[in-house]
């Protein structure tokens, strides 16, 4: 969602300032950024009405801090007047950096240190302030948000505090357990997920991820990770897989008790890329062990996706995971402090969510709704939509020659004669469900067929080609090459299929073959993502509820028919028969008779 989107319809009540306290600054000053330009370029348009004085700012960041004496106490300052404005306070409970005087002695801040002074600014703000709203992207103490026997609820105590200082919204990313909100269940509370930050990040990292259940699936690294695994996965499509920890109740460790063993459940995850979502990395341990237990079942790549990366045991040890082939990438968003050191690792990439909180503060401060911002499903299918354009190529195939879905995506260029205008059909591509991976075999009926075409689809394949050389050029090394390898197992034969870029090794059975139908960066249309592609036509075009890709087939068959084709020609080119009735009906089938036949899409093309 665009600011340009947003169809706000009032002039804000309440005049807007935000305070970011020290640990947050720089965030601060980027989200002051986003709303400045974006006023300026709304303002205009009610720039006359006198409600609109103070809409417009050089900066909306207030002058406060929170000194301190050197016996290490402190107090809160605010510089300016708050009076009759929508204050947005913003802390990061988790910046160590940050340092203070105690005694003569450094003493860097704690979460316990920048608690105390988010409320030093808010008493400093109460009672003057028309709202007062607090942006805690990591939930203070949301670690120790349950107890056991005599323990402190520390989480649920933060809560009711900032609500009895006067405190009217509270906004979080991706708390720990989000049921600690209901400590306080009459206050504004919103827990945020960056989901789509998330995917957009990847994406631009990695553009050869591919969003569907032959590449791809989401895995929790545990049990309570699960809910936010399967919103991601629901949203772009995949399956999802979870790994539960086996602890050792007996012991103690750090306050814990260790993890003796993490058992899966899940699909197969042979060849697959796998993204691991949580809302934090800590140490890193309990993530690693886990990409190794993926890596251990024959899984591609593993993305590593946290809202907070905090690397307690400092980053040697996914230095030693990435070398070492477990983890490909690591993603953590720029809501918490991050390291220099951590910034410069090629391993890692900042997710930056900064236009996101400007967006919901804008929005906020105008009364506006926050709901779309905080469900960003279509959001992310629209980005995926553009990155990924829908398969044009197989459903014109499909169209203009009738060829089954896994006829189309099994379809190379050794099969086409673009001089005779006809393609031979003798391979399918299906998923065999018991394998866990892409088959290449016979058609349905194992029989080979040949299909005649016109003008229309020779142009369409012909710029295909080209398209397809231009790609190639582009990605270099990144393009992939499509390849098979033979399988013997009982006495059968099948055929297995993989896709490899050029900086991967290919195996010595591994064998090359030419598809037609590919995606930008040279891997195989599958008729899972066609069946995808399907049901989201389906979806969004106005008399498409019922479409789906066998339909383009009976489309094809009734253009035929309702020009004056011969039956029997149309079914000895959609290979419609078995045996016995090929051979005592259309016997005497000419392939003059099927080309001329075969022809009649063109004029129907022409005349639409």
């Amino acid at each position: 969602m665009r600011r340009s989107d947003r169809n706000f319809t009032k002039i804000p009540d309440g005049k807007l300032g935000i305070i970011a306290l020290e640990g947050c600054k720089e965030l601060g000053k980027t989200i002051d950024n986003y709303i400045i330009q974006w006023r300026s370029e709304t303002y205009k348009d009610f720039k006359d009405s006198v409600a609109c004085d103070g809409y417009l700012r050089d900066t909306y960041l207030l002058d406060a801090s929170c000194p301190r004496f050197g016996s290490g106490e402190a107090k809160g300052i605010i510089r300016e007047s708050v009076r009759d404005m929508d204050l947005y306070i913003i802390v990061d409970v988790l910046n160590y950096s940050v340092t203070y005087s105690l005694s003569g002695r450094v003493n860097h801040m704690s979460p316990d240190d920048h608690y105390a002074d988010l409320k030093r600014i808010i008493s400093a703000a109460a009672g003057k302030a028309k709202s007062i709203n607090v942006i805690m992207p990591f939930l203070y103490e949301s670690r120790q948000h349950k107890r056991s026997t005599r323990e402190s609820l520390d989480c649920a105590v933060m809560l009711q505090e900032l609500l009895n200082l006067g405190v009217d919204n509270i906004l979080t990313f991706d708390a720990h357990d989000p049921r600690v909100q209901n400590a306080i269940p009459i206050s504004g509370f919103d827990n945020i997920q960056p989901t789509y930050q998330f995917v957009k990040s990847l994406v631009e990292q990695c553009d050869d991820v591919h969003f569907d259940n032959d590449h791809l699936m989401v895995i929790s690294p545990d049990e309570g990770a699960m809910q936010r695994a399967i919103y991601m996965a629901n949203v772009v499509g995949v399956d999802v897989g979870m790994f539960y920890k086996r602890r050792d109740y007996s012991t103690v460790i750090d306050g814990r008790n260790p993890i003796v063993a993490h058992e899966f459940l899940g699909d197969s995850l042979d060849g697959k890329d796998v993204l691991i979502i949580d809302d934090m990395i800590s140490s890193g341990e309990s993530m690693i062990d886990v990409a190794k237990e993926l890596k251990r079942r024959n899984a591609r790549r593993v993305f590593c996706l946290s809202t907070f990366g905090l690397f307690t045991n400092g980053l040697e040890v996914f230095d030693r995971a990435v070398e070492e082939g477990i983890i490909e990438k690591v993603i953590t968003t720029n809501l918490t402090y991050q390291t220099p050191e951590l910034l410069s690792r090629d391993w890692y990439a900042s997710s930056d969510v900064s236009k996101y909180v400007a967006l919901l503060i804008d929005t906020l401060n105008h009364d506006a709704s926050i709901s779309d911002l905080l469900n960003p499903t279509e959001r992310i299918k629209e980005y995926l939509e553009k990155k990924n354009p829908p398969a044009i190529l197989p459903i014109q195939i499909a169209y203009y020659a009738g060829l089954r879905i896994g006829e189309t995506c099994g379809l190379t260029w050794q099969d086409i004669n673009l001089e005779e205008q006809c393609l031979t059909i003798k391979r399918s591509i299906r998923y065999d469900g018991m394998k866990h991976k892409n088959i290449i075999g016979p058609t349905k009926r194992k029989k080979v067929r040949i299909v005649d075409f016109g003008d229309t689809l020779t142009e369409i394949l012909k710029s295909a080609r080209k398209e397809q050389l231009k790609n190639r050029m582009q990605y270099g090394e990144l393009y992939h090459r499509n390849y098979y390898k033979e399988v013997h197992v009982k006495n059968r034969v099948y055929y297995e299929y993989y896709h490899l870029d050029g900086t991967q090794e290919v195996p010595a059975d591994y064998k090359k073959i030419s598809f037609v139908c590919l995606r930008p960066d040279g891997s195989l249309e599958l008729p899972s993502t066609l069946g995808i592609v399907c049901r989201s036509v389906s979806k969004r075009l106005d008399g498409f509820e019922d479409f789906h890709f066998h339909q383009l087939r009976h489309t094809y068959t009734s253009n035929l028919l309702s020009n004056g084709a011969a039956p029997k020609d149309v079914q000895e080119l959609l290979g419609h028969s078995d045996v016995s009735t090929t051979m005592n009906i259309y016997a005497h089938s000419t392939r003059k008779a099927k080309r001329d036949s075969a022809r009649l899409l063109d004029k129907v093309a022409s005349n639409a």
